[in-house]
Parts: C-alpha cells; structure tokens; sequence
C-alpha cells in the first residue's frame, strides 16, 4: 500500500537534465514546484556557487514562464560544486512558505580512449534558452579535441545531421511555431534547449525596458496602524536620461518617496511606504511612469496580507479551508468585517462575522455643517466690526455742534 501511493513535490526543487559534466559544457536545469506556485520570481543575484565554502562565478542567465524558472550555466572548469538557490517565496495548499534549495555538480573531464589515443568529446550550447528578444539562434561549440557527429531536431519536426570539427562552431537559425518548443542536439549526451515564443506563429520583437527594478512582486504581511517600508533598488541600464518619473498606485495606503531624473546606468534605492487602515488581502501593482526616447512604464505587483491591529505572525497563516467551508463571507471594498476574520485557502480575507456597509457622509449633514462655519465666520467678523467700534472716543452733543459750525463758517470764508 505504501508503494502505491504517489508523492507530489509540494516544496520547489532544482531539475537539471544531466548529472555529469565537462568543462565547457552548458548546464541546462529548470526551477519549479509540482504543486503551488512562486510568490516572487527568482532574480540571478538569488543563485549563488561554491567551491567547498569559496564562493565563484559562473556566467548563467535565468527566465520565468508558465511557472517554470529556466537556468543556464556555463561550467568552465572540472570541481566539485554546489549550487545554491536562496530565499524561494511560494505558495502551494494556500501555505506561503521560504526555502533555500541546493544541488550538487560534477564538473570533470571525460576522456575516450582507442588504442593508444585518447581524446574528448564536449559540447558548449549558446544560449541555453532563447525568450522573445530576437529571432532564435542558437550556437554549437565543440570545446574538445575530436570532430563530433551530432544531429539538430527542430522544434518544427525537421532534423539536421551535422559534423564539427575541433574549436569550430556552428550557428542555428529557425522559427519556432510553439508557445514553448526545445530546440534537441543529440550526440554523446542530449541536451534540451528551451524555446519561449509566447506570440507563437508571429514574430514580434521586444525592446528591454530601460527602468528595471530588483522586485518584481512584493509580497508583504502588515498590521493596521503600524506604518512599514519596503526599499528596493531600480537601475538605469540605458544610455540615456530617464526624466517625467510617475509613481502611482491603486491601493490607496500605499505612497511613494518622490524620484527625480535618471542619469545612464544609475542604480537608486527607493522606498515604499505601507499604512493600512482596514484589514484585507490587496492585491495591485505600483506603476512608475518615465520617457526615455519614448515614454514606458515599469510595474511592481503588489500582494498584501493586512490583518487588524494586536495581531501577530501566527494569525498570517490561512486556513486550509475555503471561505465557504467555515460558513464565512468575503467582504467588499464598500464593506468591514464586524468581527473575527481570517486568510482562508487561497489567500481571501474571510470574515467570519458579518460584513457591514462602511458609513459615508451624507450629503445633507455635509450642507449643515458648511452651514454652521458660515455663522461661525459671519460671527466672527460681527465680534471684530464690534471690538473696532467700541475703540472709537464718544463726542459729547455741544462738542459736535461747535465742530458743524466752524466747517459751515470754512466754507462761508472760501466764498468772497
């Protein structure tokens, strides 16, 4: 019975398509989960490789489609190595979770004797991947010192049978038909090159954007009433200035430090500021809006879990049921929750109360009390005409009549 049962991987792992290698020879690998999805999607500066506890370089490249994150790594030399992939966000069973992946290498040289010579056989693929930036090619090194006999299988169906001579190499160039192909050499091993055409029969170049950021998901748990930021970086990678920035939001207790111009090739910290006055689960995106040579727009996802003020770590953890499976209901923006609430199977903010319209001020009380500031303000002025009045000295009757009689006799002097 033990045996019969099937296991899924619910935790992300490292699938690489060959467990030997030699130097030069192209490392081929995919980062996935059988089960769940990634919360934020993996950057180069995550993977990190070591030498026993020395840390060294290797040139890689790494992309992210359908779920699936695609690595490539250029060995260049024969060792014992570890890769190690680092703080992985996912999500499977409604669970969020954080893990640290790590695989072993084998990098040695591989030789094949005949009599009394010997000699290599290796391969070195480039790219390991190609993804939408320009028609596919891909280039076939031989780094060894005999021809090698290998045969190309196009992604369309066709195949090509082809000789290479030492330290020669050869570049292949094809139109993938497929959302997603692989690009198959055959010869002393098999190597699978993945092809990402998301715009399957019609080619349609895409320019890099010039603003990139180091995020491109924040996923963040916050408290109403406790204030918190988030700094990241973004990167100039063009030759030119990046002016007009605009950062903008739809969630409304997100706000943003101001960003002036961009010189070429500047990295910036910048920082994101989180102050939640309801609890929920929100999610958006932070749009930063820039000219170039043209104007373009850089959008960070946004995935937020906000839960109401005293709440601690633990209460961040959702329930393995749906909201309809604890009789509860998701309220809507207009709506709070009178009560108790949790994240349930899936992330939703399930109230386990009832939800209740959020009181808004009406039209009527808002006249009165506009009403009662202009009594207010007509008082006001009122009380200073008075204060100003009661400045003035009072004329005494007799005073006032001698003061009309010399004016008439002043004017009576001015007329001969």
């Amino acid at each position: 019975m033990i045996l019969s049962l099937t296991f899924v991987n619910s935790n992300p792992f490292i699938e690489i398509q060959n467990k030997e290698f030699q130097p030069g020879e192209t490392l081929l690998a995919e980062v996935k989960l059988e089960d769940g999805e990634f919360t934020k999607q993996i950057s180069e500066s995550d993977i990190k490789f070591f030498e026993g506890r020395k840390e060294v370089f290797f040139e890689t490249e790494l992309t992210f489609y359908q779920g699936i994150h695609y690595l490539y790594v250029y060995l260049p030399k024969e060792g014992n190595f570890t890769i190690k992939i680092q703080d992985i966000l996912y999500k499977t069973g409604g669970t969020l979770g954080s893990q640290t992946i790590t695989e072993q290498i084998y990098v040695k040289e591989k030789l094949i004797i005949e009599g009394n010579n010997s000699f290599t056989e290796i391969l070195s693929v480039k790219p390991g991947f190609t993804f939408l930036e320009k028609e596919p090619k891909i280039r076939v090194v031989n780094v060894g010192n005999s021809s090698i006999n290998f045969t190309i299988d196009y992604p369309n169906g066709s195949d090509e049978k082809v000789s290479l001579n030492p330290y020669n190499s050869k570049e292949f160039t094809f139109t993938p038909s497929e959302n997603l192909s692989f690009f198959k050499i055959e010869s002393y091993k098999e190597f699978l090159v993945p092809i990402i055409y998301p715009h399957g029969e019609i080619f349609i170049p895409v320019t890099e954007k010039d603003l990139r950021s180091s995020h491109e998901i924040i996923l963040k748990n916050l408290i109403v009433g406790e204030e918190t930021n988030e700094t990241i970086q973004l990167f100039n990678f063009g030759d030119n200035y990046l002016t007009d920035l605009k950062v903008f939001s739809e969630i409304d207790f997100v706000t943003f430090e101001e960003l002036g111009n961009f010189s070429p090739k500047e990295n910036r910290n910048f920082s994101i500021y989180f102050n939640p006055k309801n609890p929920g689960h929100f999610t958006g995106e932070i749009n930063i809006e820039y000219t170039s040579l043209n104007k373009s727009t850089l959008t960070i996802h946004l995935n937020l879990f906000v839960l109401p003020e005293g709440s601690e770590d633990e209460d961040f953890i959702p329930s393995q049921k749906t909201c309809a499976e604890m009789n509860g209901a998701i309220c809507t923006l207009e709506e709070y929750c009178n009560g108790s609430a949790t994240f349930s199977k899936g992330g939703e903010y399930c109230c386990l109360a009832t939800c209740e319209k959020i009181e808004t001020q009406k039209e009527g009380s808002s006249k009165w009390f506009i009403g009662i500031l202009i009594l207010l303000a007509l008082a006001l002025g009122g009380y200073i005409l008075y204060s100003k009045s009661k400045k003035v000295k009072s004329v005494k009757p007799e005073e006032r009549l001698k003061e009309i009689s010399e004016k008439y006799g002043n004017r009576m002097k001015g007329n001969p």
